[in-house]
């Protein structure tokens, strides 16, 4: 009899399926145990959940449900998939840390040959500090939600995922296929960013230079009072690496002043790439089968009580249908950024030297948005070399932008109809420019 959930969470009220051990995942259809748990006075201190489900607002709920409400005595693996998706940390700029356009434009279905059928990468933005992953069905996440104690370290954690991806068995294989050859794992490392390395390879798996490195892991951290969460992606075989620049290189970026965590661009790559759906699908879950194991090993607590969770298990679940909704909303995805300026020129008693505006542009033009929590409070868009013209033309258009809220902006003719000032005929080409940079956001 599986061993229930009531000291994993003192509010859970998720139906779960269960499974007994380590490795049985691809058995549960004959093991499923349905049970709802309200306590905490069980004897296990050690959990696996895995995620069925692939929808990143979901999958971040349950895990910022899982930090805040588990018992701080227990240890917790959770692992999962997201559709195609970039995460922003708490503390990021979207227009400065994404291509907002080309998220809306997306990647390739991957089960469609046809190039038109695309799939949207969502924005997100998580609970936790660091950098801007990009996600997909070739990036595994995996989280440790630990007691907050001076045992704490976030190496530990990685060295764990180095491990069980050294680990993994070179008789692994599915369709006769061997997952991951002992060689894609040599000389696999944490280094001092805290991100899990290997030696840069051909696609063919073969060594470039043992010295050149690629990222197959990022990772974050949040600290609260109890408890320790540490988690991270794992690029083991994402269909979509060669795009992946695409979707954080914000041509936003050379215009803003930001406060704020501005991410660290390192070269990425895949521990393993196959075009078939179906390797790709099994070398993940035996990685994540390994992780489990080491997992279960360096934290010898007694037996880990596994089991999987889906969409339909949070239903009537209020929590955690409110972290979605949050998760869910432009209020947190454009309101919770950091104070930045936008601005072609260099402002007076300022450093930030900002890129080169279009040639289509007179160098009269002057632009600077000041925003704080995405609205802008402060604002000069002018055109004309005449000052006095000039002035006019930035009172004008402060009148309609002050106080709005730069996601809200779907239209920058809109915003410039009706300007009796506005004569200029380089207008057309300031529209133009000012869209590109801040395109419109989908409600």
């Amino acid at each position: 009899m599986p061993r229930p959930w009531s000291s994993l969470t003192r509010t859970w009220n998720f139906k779960y399926v269960l499974v007994p051990q380590i490795g049985c995942f691809s058995s549960i259809s004959h093991l499923k145990t349905l049970i709802s748990v309200n306590s905490v006075r069980d004897s296990v201190s050690k959990f696996v959940v895995r995620s069925r489900t692939t929808d990143p607002f979901l999958n971040l709920a349950i895990e910022d449900h899982l930090l805040k409400t588990s018992d701080p005595n227990t240890h917790i693996l959770f692992t999962y998939v997201n559709r195609p998706c970039v995460v922003i940390g708490r503390n990021q700029n979207p227009w400065l840390e994404t291509n907002l356009a080309a998220l809306k434009y997306g990647v390739p279905v991957a089960t469609v040959e046809d190039e038109c059928s695309r799939q949207e990468v969502l924005l997100v933005r998580r609970r936790s500090g660091g950098g801007t992953v990009f996600h997909d069905e070739g990036n595994l996440n995996y989280s440790f939600i630990v007691p907050n104690d001076k045992a704490f370290n976030r190496d530990k954690h990685a060295e764990m995922v180095v491990q069980a991806i050294q680990g993994i068995s070179p008789a692994a294989a599915f369709d006769g296929q061997q997952l991951l050859a002992p060689h894609l794992t040599k000389g696999i490392r944490v280094n001092q960013r805290h991100d899990i390395v290997m030696p840069a390879r051909t696609e063919s798996g073969l060594a470039l230079d043992e010295q050149q490195t690629v990222k197959v892991s990022g990772s974050a951290y949040k600290l609260t009072r109890g408890r320790a969460l540490h988690h991270g992606t794992l690029l083991f075989s994402s269909p979509n690496l060669k795009s992946i620049g695409r979707y954080l290189q914000s041509p936003t970026r050379q215009f803003i002043d930001a406060k704020g965590v501005e991410s660290v661009r390192s070269p990425i790559g895949n521990l393993r790439f196959s075009n078939e759906l179906s390797i790709r699908t099994a070398l993940k879950d035996e990685i994540e089968k390994s992780i489990a194991a080491v997992f279960e090993e360096r934290y010898p607590h007694g037996k880990a009580n596994i089991s999987m969770v889906g969409e339909s298990d949070i239903e009537g679940h209020a929590a955690i249908q409110a972290g979605i909704t949050e998760l869910r909303s432009q209020e947190w995805k454009f309101l919770q950024t950091p104070a930045f300026t936008f601005t072609n020129q260099q402002l007076p008693g300022e450093s930030f030297k900002p890129g080169t505006q279009p040639t289509s542009l007179p160098t009269s033009t002057k632009v600077v948005l000041k925003a704080k929590h995405g609205m802008i409070i402060e604002s000069h868009i002018s055109l004309s070399e005449n000052q006095e013209v000039a002035d006019a033309e930035a009172q004008q258009a402060r009148a309609v932008i002050q106080n709005k809220k730069l996601h809200e902006i779907k239209n920058w003719q809109q915003v410039f109809a009706g300007m009796d000032r506005w004569t200029h005929p380089s207008t057309g080409s300031l529209v133009a420019w000012l869209s590109d940079m801040f395109p419109p956001i989908p409600d």
